[in-house]
């Protein structure tokens, strides 16, 4: 199970090759990110409230075919690892042409932090109870939890 959108390629999406640019797949699945956070009843103004936020420590793409200007795709995210805890957690992105052929892949890595502090935090209890219950990849695994 995952979380699903599809978008259709704008504009301001393409570089100058004539297909999309590669911070724009970063950036359409940052906000499926969101959508996924959102369907589970954690909207980005509720995260906030806790006095939490979430930030990636790394950002990893590959690229197997292009997409041009106005073309469909779709993307699906979920959970590919996480602690028990919630406070490090791993999110796996797919892109896919109308033809659902695999067109790019984005694994973010990621963790809570304390918006006061400004470090990694282990999330309240109210999103650690919300956090198993997102959408996971079919090869999800636990990580250890160490220091949380």
């Amino acid at each position: 199970m995952s979380t699903v959108r599809s978008y259709e390629v704008r504009w301001a999406d393409v570089d100058a090759n004539g297909h999309m640019r590669h911070s724009a797949y970063y950036d359409y699945a940052a906000h499926l990110r969101l959508a996924m956070f959102e369907e589970a009843g954690l909207s980005f103004n509720k995260i906030i409230s806790m006095g939490i936020g979430p930030a990636l420590f790394r950002e990893e793409a590959r690229f197997h075919k292009e997409f041009n200007l106005m073309q469909i795709f779709t993307i699906d995210a979920a959970i590919k690892k996480m602690r028990q805890s919630g406070k490090i957690w791993i999110i796996q992105h797919q892109f896919f042409t109308a033809e659902n052929q695999l067109a790019a892949t984005i694994i973010v890595e990621g963790t809570w932090i304390d918006l006061k502090t400004r470090r990694a935090t282990t999330p309240p209890p109210e999103l650690q109870t919300i956090l198993p219950n997102l959408p996971h990849t079919d090869d999800f695994e636990w990580l250890p939890d160490k220091n949380a």
